[in-house]
């Protein structure tokens, strides 16, 4: 018996990564021929035809593409490492309106049912934002309690470029740690600023710099460390009187002074997940909002650390318990306040 196939193969030495892009926004077929500056060259069959070839190449690698490994190794498509590469990080990519609405909140079903209220808001199609929010569940997934720096951890398992995996990682940080990002005070902040912010926890806060530590977590020592601090200082009445008088002496103004007493009494609280899920709020409503009732600023505050980490170690009223529990946690401690509450002055 004979038997008659019909057989149809396309080959893409090179990827059209605008085409690509135009399929990961969700961009039809159609519209997205008539963007291709083919449309001059050729007749409208041809293109229209042929973008919807690549579409439908697109739909073939997107199951590989949601796993990188195993995109990069396979032999399915003729593919340059050049364009591997391109296709995976374009894929991975996240447009920041989008993520700003969904980040520290927990990646359930019930949000991604939600995504459509979500493009409206970011002005994304309800595929785009499904995308992303898989993506973003799907690389916390893999990386989660795994020991080492996330960002290594991304660009490994995920193999994406180093800037890609770096805003990956915070953006995993965050999620981890559930770090409220929506309240009413935070909203004029980007997402840049919260991805920076979470880079300097991650650098300050983690056992990142321990054997077989990580940096998903903050440091329980250190934790325990900042209490400490806390006690030691507020509770020593003589100790913050002398401390005070130096650093006003110096120019720093009352309410920058002021917000010493909040900054330790936030970080007292950080070992408490439920405050420190909150910490940029209290950073913006405790810190920031009074300085700037005050017509104070960035350098105001920064100025006013400055002078308390070079006033302390020379107390005449410090104890040997005092200075101890200084020095263990006071660099990471106030380096990573400062640069947080930098960022946060936008």
């Amino acid at each position: 018996m004979d038997v008659s196939l019909s057989v149809s193969v396309a080959t893409f030495s090179t990827v059209e990564m605008d085409l690509f892009k135009c399929w990961l926004k969700g961009v039809s077929a159609e519209s997205a021929a008539k963007q291709r500056p083919e449309v001059a060259m050729y007749d409208w069959v041809t293109v229209r035809a042929d973008t919807g070839d690549q579409y439908r190449f697109f739909e073939l690698v997107e199951p590989y593409l949601q796993y990188p490994q195993t995109f990069v190794d396979q032999q399915v498509f003729n593919l340059t490492q050049q364009d591997r590469q391109g296709m995976i990080d374009s894929y991975y990519n996240f447009d920041e309106s989008m993520m700003r609405e969904v980040l520290g909140k927990q990646l359930t079903r019930s949000l991604r049912k939600d995504l459509d209220e979500v493009g409206e808001v970011a002005d994304l199609s309800v595929q785009s934002c499904r995308r992303q929010f898989d993506n973003l569940k799907r690389v916390f997934r893999h990386v989660e309690d795994e020991e080492g720096r996330l960002q290594d951890l991304v660009e490994q398992k995920f193999l994406l470029s180093s800037p890609l995996a770096k805003q990956y990682a915070a953006l995993v940080f965050i999620t981890n740690n559930r770090l409220s990002i929506g309240k009413r005070s935070l909203r004029r902040l980007n997402l840049q600023c919260f991805m920076s912010s979470a880079h300097c926890f991650m650098e300050y806060w983690t056992s990142w710099k321990d054997e077989g530590g990580a940096d998903q977590d903050l440091d329980k020592a250190f934790l325990q460390g900042v209490r400490d601090l806390r006690y030691q200082m507020l509770g020593s009445k003589p100790r913050m009187e002398e401390l005070k008088g130096i650093v006003l002496a110096q120019g720093v103004p009352q309410p920058a002074f002021d917000t010493l007493n909040d900054v330790l009494q936030i970080g007292s609280r950080l070992s408490s997940s439920r405050e420190w899920r909150d910490i940029f709020e209290d950073l913006m409503d405790d810190v920031i909002a009074p300085l700037q009732a005050s017509h104070l600023g960035r350098n105001d505050f920064q100025v006013m650390v400055h002078v308390v980490r070079a006033t302390v170690p020379a107390l005449k009223t410090n104890t040997h318990e005092f200075l101890s529990c200084w020095q263990r946690v006071e660099e990471r401690f106030f380096t990573g306040i400062l640069e947080v509450v930098s960022l946060l002055f936008q």
